[in-house]
């Protein structure tokens, strides 16, 4: 039975359908030279960038609540 791209779930049916170079052009990005692989992780990292600096403030309260606090479940590790 064949299955079309939506049966492997969400995730795979939206990163299907990207085009890692329109997204590196709307991230300002140069690929020039980059094979589709390396557009992906260059869009990845600018996304991982953008994000962090847009919410600077709450990432670095909830670091800073972790390291007074622990993890909220760590007993409960196995490792």
């Amino acid at each position: 039975m064949a299955t079309s791209i939506d049966d492997r779930g969400p995730r795979a049916a939206r990163h299907a359908r990207r085009d890692p170079f329109a997204e590196a052009k709307s991230l300002n990005l140069d690929v020039t030279g980059l094979d589709e692989a390396g557009a992906r992780r260059a869009v990845g990292k600018e996304q991982a960038r953008q994000y962090y600096a847009e919410n600077r403030e709450s990432v670095d309260a909830y670091n800073a609540w972790i390291k007074k606090n622990g993890l909220p479940l760590d007993k409960y590790r196995l490792f």
